[in-house]
């Protein structure tokens, strides 16, 4: 029987210790972080569009289409990106979770691995949600080169891991290589007014937070105006927006500078908590396909160059489509007599009855779509060069019990593979 391993909820969640400071302690400290969240979003303003884009053509949304041949006509979406951002997530986690143990640890002299430990590291991740939220990371890493995952132990002594969107994300300095190199890192999220009221009941939250003037958060940013919302009844359900933040801080009495995890509110510029965080780096883990952009917040990404060749694919099957239409069914010109007011437009096979002498001019449409569909064919081998998947798609996952030095062989074949 396969061994099982637990800790205790204490061994692997180290408690965070709350800290005190003075009122006037208080407001530099949120003047000076609400200054850092401003900055970061103020940078993050220059990638929004292109992310939108991007997130737009994954979701085959009419926005992924510029061309209207026909008014009233919506254009033809053809999904050339989105199963291609799909197959690269999949193999991507796949080549994470094929190797078991998914964590490989050495010992302090570099030679022998810990097979206990790894063995305990297996059964927290194996237990928690991990594996179903990195499909959605690895995803958000495709469309914009940032994809996040938080991981943070439960008061349960659980794994807890959470996908969170580059829009909700702030850094501060964006402007550097890893999360590592920055000074504040968090994101954004929302609870009702009487989740925060109760967490200060139960002191959770800081005492003197003022409920009342806790500014109502509209939707998250990387939520889109289609999805449906619901608005508040009572003035409890309102949704408050706050931050919480890993942030570096000296405060009083700290030799150098230790992280801190805090939770603010930005719009009344309130303090919710503060607390020791009790690890050595924060929580998040950023993936990329792509390092030679020195931001958080890169403008590069499988998304964003791939849009283009989406946005010619959607145009060129639209004048394919409405073009053939506009060929079987030219338009008509009435030169004497006059039409039922019921008859604006006619179709295959519609009997129109009138008691006119109608005289019916039709304008023949010459449309050839040979070189179009040529075209398509050539944007679809270039979206396979820029992607990779036609490699991608011809490998197979490592077996479970792959060691690590074969996984590093196989990788050096499929690479050279792909160079050749």
């Amino acid at each position: 029987m396969a061994e099982t391993y637990s800790l205790e909820s204490a061994q692997i969640l180290a408690l965070a210790r709350p800290v005190k400071l003075t009122d006037d302690e208080k407001a530099k400290l949120v003047l000076a972080l609400c200054d850092q969240v401003a900055a970061s979003e103020d940078a993050k303003e220059r990638v929004k569009d292109r992310w939108d884009s991007v997130q737009h053509i994954y979701n085959c949304d009419e926005r992924s289409s510029t061309l209207h041949v026909v008014d009233g006509w919506k254009p033809v979406i053809r999904p050339l990106y989105r199963p291609k951002a799909d197959k690269i997530a999949n193999v991507v986690r796949a080549a994470y979770y094929s190797i078991k143990p998914w964590a490989q640890l050495i010992d302090s002299s570099g030679v022998e691995p810990v097979s206990d430990v790894e063995n305990t590291l297996q059964y927290f991740i194996e237990d928690s949600n991990l594996k179903t939220v990195s499909k959605d990371a690895f995803l958000d890493m495709v469309h914009f080169n940032c994809g996040v995952l938080k991981c943070s132990p439960t008061e349960t002594g659980q794994l807890d891991a959470i996908n969170i969107h580059p829009h909700e994300m702030m850094f501060y300095p964006c402007q550097v290589k890893e999360q590592s190199c920055c000074k504040t890192i968090g994101h954004r999220s929302s609870l009702m007014r009487w989740e925060i009221e109760e967490l200060v009941q139960q002191k959770v939250y800081l005492k003197d937070v003022d409920c009342g003037k806790l500014g109502v958060s509209s939707q998250l940013q990387s939520n889109t105006e289609d999805q449906p919302q619901t608005s508040a009844i009572a003035a409890d359900d309102d949704q408050i927006g706050f931050w919480e933040l890993c942030a570096k801080l000296k405060l009083s009495g700290d030799k150098k500078r230790e992280w801190y995890i805090v939770c603010l509110e930005t719009e009344s510029k309130q303090l919710l908590s503060i607390e020791r965080y009790p690890y050595s780096v924060p929580w998040y883990f950023i993936f990329k396909t792509s390092t030679k952009e020195k931001n958080m917040f890169p403008r590069d990404s499988v998304g964003g160059v791939f849009q283009h060749l989406q946005l010619n694919y959607n145009d060129i099957h639209t004048v394919i489509f409405q073009g053939a239409l506009m060929s079987a069914f030219p338009t008509a010109f009435v030169s004497s007599g006059m039409l039922s007011n019921k008859v604006s437009t006619y179709q295959p096979g519609q009997l129109i009855e009138t008691g006119d002498d109608i005289k019916v001019q039709y304008i023949e449409t010459r449309f050839n779509p040979g070189a179009l569909g040529a075209e398509s064919a050539k944007i679809e081998e270039i979206a396979d060069s820029l992607t990779g998947t036609s490699q991608i798609s011809s490998s197979q996952n490592l077996n479970a019990n792959t060691t690590a030095t074969e996984a590093r062989g196989v990788l050096r074949i499929r690479t050279a593979t792909s160079k050749t």
